[in-house]
C-alpha cells in the first residue's frame, strides 16, 4: 500500500438521463485505499466545481477525515453542495485491500433509495428523491473531488462500472463473489451450502456480527448475511440472542445454538458465554511529588504530564491548561471496561465545552469512550461515545 492512484477524469454526463435511460445508476468499483489518506478523498465524484465546490454531485468518499472519519456517500442538487445532501454513512475504508463497494441511487418516486453495500453486504442507506437529472455531470472523477479542496485518494481502484438501473441486493452478492475483471451470473445455480461463521465464544454483553456465504453451483462465498432471506435462530435466548441481521448478543452465561437458514440449508455454531473476570488492570494515583511521569502501580502504563499539568504532592494531578498522556491501546482489547475516577472540576472557572476529562479513542472524536467537561454553573458531565449522548449530574467520584 503507499500508492497514488492515477487520477482519473472520465467524459462529462456520464450519467446524464440520455445515457442512463431508467433514471437510476449503480457504480460499482473494487478499491484499494492506503492507511494514510487526507481529508475528504474521493473513489467516485461525478458533477461540477463553482467557486471551488462541489456542485450537483454524487460522490464516494473512503473517509472524511484525514486518516480517519467515516466512509461517506452523498447526492446534493444545491451549490454548493453540501448545503443539501442526502447521506449514508459506514466504517472507513483506509487500509483495506480490493474492497468492493456498490453505489445504488435510485430517486424515482416509487423507490427513492441511496443505497451503500460493502464487500456485497448492505452497509447502510437513505431516502433520497433528488432526480438523476439535478446532477450537473460536468466532470467524473474518480479519486479526486470535486470540492478543490480535498485531497487525491492514496490507493488504487482495481475496476470501476457504471450500471445503466439498480443492481439487486442479490446481484451486488454475486458481483462481490465473483470479484473484479469477470461479470456475475444473473443465474449462480443451485443452492449447494449454507456457511454460518460466528466466533463460538463471547463474553457476557459482548456483541458480534456473524456472517453467512452460500455456495452455488456456478459462484461461491455469495455473502447473504442480511436483507436476502436469511432467517436466524437462537436455541436458547437467555444464553444468546440473534436478529434478522445476524447480530449475536451474548446475555448470559451457557450455551445456545444459533442456527441460519438460507433457502432450503442451514447450518448451526454453539455459543458458549461466560461472565468476565473483574479485576483492576491499572492504577494511577498521582502520589509524585515532583517530575513529569505519573506512575501505573498495577499495570506498568506510566503516563507523562503534558503542557504545564503538574502535581499538587497530595494525591492530585493538576490540568491548569495541559492534560496527562497515557499509553495508547489500553482498552483496545476489552470487551467490557469500567474506568474509575476522582475529580474536581471548579466551580469558578469556565470550561470548554469540548474539555475532557478523560478520553480514550482515535482521531478526532472517531470511536472514543470519554468525560466531557460541559460549560455552565452546573459544571455538567456528558459522557460520550463518537458524539455526546448521555448526560449526568457533576460529582467528585465517577465510573463509567
Amino acid at each position: 500500500m503507499g500508492q497514488k492512484v492515477h487520477i482519473v477524469d472520465l467524459p462529462p454526463y456520464l450519467i446524464a438521463p440520455t445515457n442512463i435511460p431508467h433514471s437510476a445508476v449503480t457504480f460499482e468499483a473494487w478499491v484499494s485505499p492506503s492507511p494514510q489518506n487526507g481529508a475528504w478523498t474521493r473513489i467516485l465524484d461525478f458533477g461540477n466545481t463553482v467557486g471551488g465546490n462541489g456542485s450537483k454531485c454524487i460522490f464516494l468518499s473512503p473517509n472524511t477525515e484525514a486518516s480517519g472519519g467515516v466512509c461517506r456517500l452523498a447526492v446534493s442538487d444545491a451549490t454548493p453542495g453540501w448545503r443539501a445532501e442526502d447521506q449514508v454513512s459506514a466504517q472507513n475504508l483506509l487500509g483495506r485491500t480490493n474492497v468492493h463497494v456498490v453505489v445504488v441511487y435510485n430517486p424515482n418516486p416509487n423507490r427513492g433509495i441511496l443505497a451503500l453495500y460493502i464487500n456485497g453486504e448492505l452497509a447502510g442507506q437513505n431516502r433520497t428523491f433528488k432526480p438523476l437529472d439535478t446532477i450537473n455531470n460536468v466532470f467524473s472523477y474518480l479519486g479526486r473531488s470535486t470540492y478543490s479542496v480535498d485531497a487525491y485518494l492514496n490507493g488504487a481502484i482495481n475496476e470501476f462500472r457504471i450500471w445503466s438501473g439498480e443492481l439487486t441486493p442479490f446481484q451486488v452478492a454475486i458481483n462481490s463473489a465473483v470479484g473484479p475483471d469477470a461479470i456475475g451470473p444473473s443465474d449462480p445455480g443451485t443452492l449447494q451450502r449454507v456457511r454460518l461463521v460466528a466466533t463460538t465464544s463471547m463474553i457476557k454483553g459482548a456483541v458480534q456480527n456473524a456472517k453467512v456465504y452460500a455456495d452455488f453451483s456456478a459462484v461461491t462465498n455469495v455473502n447473504v448475511t442480511r436483507g436476502l432471506g436469511t432467517v436466524y435462530q437462537s436455541s436458547n435466548p437467555l444464553v444468546v440472542t440473534v436478529d434478522t441481521n445476524g447480530v449475536i448478543t451474548a446475555v448470559g452465561p451457557g450455551s445456545a445454538i444459533v442456527t441460519a437458514t438460507y433457502g432450503t440449508m442451514s447450518d448451526s455454531k454453539t455459543i458458549t458465554v461466560t461472565v468476565a473476570e473483574t479485576r483492576l488492570k491499572h492504577r494511577w494515583s498521582f502520589n509524585e511529588t515532583s517530575g513529569a511521569t505519573a506512575a501505573d502501580s498495577v499495570g506498568g502504563k506510566h503516563g507523562t504530564l503534558m503542557n504545564g499539568a503538574y502535581f499538587t504532592g497530595t494525591g492530585e494531578a493538576v490540568m491548569n491548561g495541559g492534560y496527562v498522556e497515557l499509553p495508547g491501546g489500553l482498552i483496545t482489547n476489552c470487551n467490557q471496561v469500567t474506568i474509575e475516577t476522582w475529580v474536581t472540576v471548579s466551580s469558578t472557572e469556565m470550561n470548554s465545552g469540548d474539555a475532557r476529562l478523560f478520553v480514550f479513542g482515535g482521531s478526532h472524536g472517531q470511536n472514543e469512550i470519554g468525560l466531557t467537561a460541559r460549560s455552565g454553573d452546573n459544571n455538567v458531565l456528558a459522557r460520550t461515545f463518537g458524539l455526546p449522548n448521555i448526560t449526568v449530574v457533576r460529582g467528585g467520584h465517577i465510573a463509567i
